[in-house]
């Protein structure tokens, strides 16, 4: 499945959607080098895992949606289930082991 980019103006239909669903959202910033290199990881883990939906934000185009997160620094990982927010990853490294164990913890 591909990774979906959410915006002010979607997310509330995009939730709605996929409420039956495990959501993980990748916070990131057009100028975060560690978030340009995780897209390539984030969309394997996209294609790996089609049981969840994977979407992103960009924070310096979408900060109320940032606020409204309490993201304070990039990148972050918050994942829904059921529609209720878990608790974020906010890591010293990303891998592609580190994000599918924050999947698997969430499914």
């Amino acid at each position: 499945m591909a990774v979906v980019e959410l915006t002010q103006d979607t997310m509330e239909s995009f939730l709605e959607t996929n409420k039956d669903k495990t959501v993980l959202i990748d916070f990131w910033a057009s100028w975060c080098a560690p978030c340009k290199q995780l897209l390539p990881v984030v969309e394997k883990l996209a294609e790996e895992n089609q049981d969840i939906v994977i979407a992103k934000v960009q924070v310096d185009v979408e900060e109320q949606l940032s606020n409204q997160y309490k993201v304070r620094r990039v990148p972050t990982f918050i994942a829904l289930k059921d529609g209720k927010r878990q608790d974020p990853l906010i890591a010293k490294t990303y891998t592609k082991d580190v994000l599918q164990e924050y999947i698997d913890k969430h499914k």
